[in-house]
């Protein structure tokens, strides 16, 4: 007799297709993976999380300050570049800007001294636009009446529509607006932004964004009215 013994049919597991082949296998594949990259993309964001607060923090006093350039160089001779240069930034800061309270408590505004003169006041206001919330900073004058300069810092609008409320050519056009007159506001108007001479109550628009460009408007006379009547409350005690 033989020796060699013929193999019975396989079981079914023996004919079961490798795990790489499993249905279920991609899905699995991609949700370790998945977990893996996120763990150590919250570890990277934790080891540098002190850096990027300090970047973050930087580049909101630059914003701030770079808003009272003039006035800061008018008396004190100080050039653009110099108040805003890297090695210098958080120094000018603490020397020409002065964070306030808010009577409540609730935020805060910031007053901008040289030398003992005050040169106005910022307020980080916040408002709605078409896709998402929009805040600015305004500084004004300290009468409280007249616009220094005005700059959008984060809004989620359009790129090329809405999103160009950042570009110099809109937000330059707030420089010297008044928007008050004897403590009642001074409606400002949107004409298309082709319009020549425009007059001073006129804000051309961003073209084909009229709606965000309306959010800036509102979001001035709405946060405002409330911070200069909170203020000017506050100073008269």
């Amino acid at each position: 007799m033989s020796d060699i013994q013929t193999a019975g049919p396989l079981s079914a597991s023996d004919q079961s297709p490798p795990l790489n082949e499993r249905s279920w296998y991609p899905i699995a594949f991609m949700l370790v993976v998945s977990i893996v990259f996120i763990g150590l993309l919250a570890l990277f964001y934790r080891s540098n999380e002190p850096r990027i607060r300090q970047a973050q923090q930087r580049a909101f006093r630059s914003q701030i300050l770079s808003l009272f350039t003039e006035e800061i160089g008018s008396v004190t001779g100080l050039t653009r570049a110099e108040l805003l240069s890297a090695e210098e930034l958080d120094q000018n800061y603490l020397r020409f800007i002065k964070p306030v309270l808010m009577p409540d408590g609730s935020s805060a505004y910031y007053r901008s001294l040289a030398d003992g003169t005050l040169l106005g006041y910022c307020f980080d206001i916040t408002g709605k636009g078409l896709w998402g919330t929009m805040r600015a900073l305004v500084a004004m004058k300290p009468d409280l009446m007249t616009v220094i300069n005005l700059s959008v810092y984060d809004q989620m609008e359009t790129p090329g529509l809405g999103a160009r409320i950042t570009e110099d050519k809109f937000r330059d056009q707030f420089a010297g607006k008044v928007l008050y007159e004897d403590d009642k506001p001074v409606s400002l108007t949107l004409v298309p932004e082709d319009a020549v001479d425009p007059y001073l109550t006129e804000i051309r628009q961003v073209t084909g964004a009229t709606i965000t460009s309306r959010s800036v408007l509102d979001m001035l006379y709405k946060e405002l009215t409330y911070v200069r009547n909170r203020i000017r409350q506050e100073e008269q005690k």
